[in-house]
């Protein structure tokens, strides 16, 4: 009987489960980035097959950090195994002059949608990639003064 009760329980939960709202972010890599550099990324929002993106909600290219800019956005939407996907490609250009290897941040940003259950909004989160100097800071040692 226990068992019964837990197989439908979990049965009656499966198309809650599938009607969650999800981000994933992927990027082509973690590190290796210097001043000038395209960073591109795909963010997919997995969403109920009812929902709505507003599309006012979508991020704006331009400057985000003093050494951060978006520079396009791309949105294609789908449906897949009864949700609604939206694909978002987006391409930043780092300025960030590294004098070290380091983590910097990309913003986080939020999307609007509505469903008949009424509007969410879905966070993005903010997440980091590695940038590098294009020379090392240290010069080589010389003999004379001079060369330095």
């Amino acid at each position: 009987m226990r068992i019964a009760c837990l197989a439908l329980m979990l049965v009656a939960t499966l198309p809650a489960c599938a009607q969650e709202t999800t981000v994933r972010i992927r990027s082509a890599r973690p590190f290796g980035y210097f001043v000038g550099d395209l960073i591109h990324a795909r963010v997919d929002v997995s969403a109920p097959a009812d929902a709505v993106l507003s599309r006012a909600s979508l991020p704006n290219p331009g400057p985000l950090t003093g050494s951060l800019d978006l520079r396009d956005v791309k949105l294609s939407e789908m449906s897949e195994n009864g949700a609604r996907l939206w694909r978002l490609d987006l391409t930043y250009q780092n300025f960030y002059v590294a004098l070290d290897a380091r983590d910097i941040e990309i913003p986080g940003f939020e999307l609007s949608i509505s469903t008949a259950t009424g509007a969410q909004t879905i966070a993005v989160p903010a997440w980091r990639i590695g940038v590098s100097p294009f020379l090392e800071v240290a010069p080589r040692n010389g003999e004379q003064a001079w060369e330095y």
